[in-house]
């Protein structure tokens, strides 16, 4: 189990605005294996450009980009 100040000091290595890491794993030969999650939780569409904290369906959305 991963401590505050572990998540807290990769968190910070990582230096990822908006991101914090919730856990992590170490595997001999392969390395560490990071969790993250981000903090806000509204995220914004890459093809319409509207901010949501639920995730849209491409066809409900996006209908204009798909062939009847």
């Amino acid at each position: 189990m991963s401590t505050k100040q572990e998540l807290k000091l990769l968190t910070e290595l990582l230096s990822l605005e908006g991101v914090n890491v919730s856990s992590h794993r170490q595997y001999q030969g392969i390395g560490i294996i990071l969790q993250i999650e981000a903090i806000e939780k509204k995220s914004i569409c890459g093809r319409c450009g509207s901010k949501s904290n639920k995730l849209h369906l491409l066809g409900a959305t996006h209908a204009e980009g798909t062939s009847a």
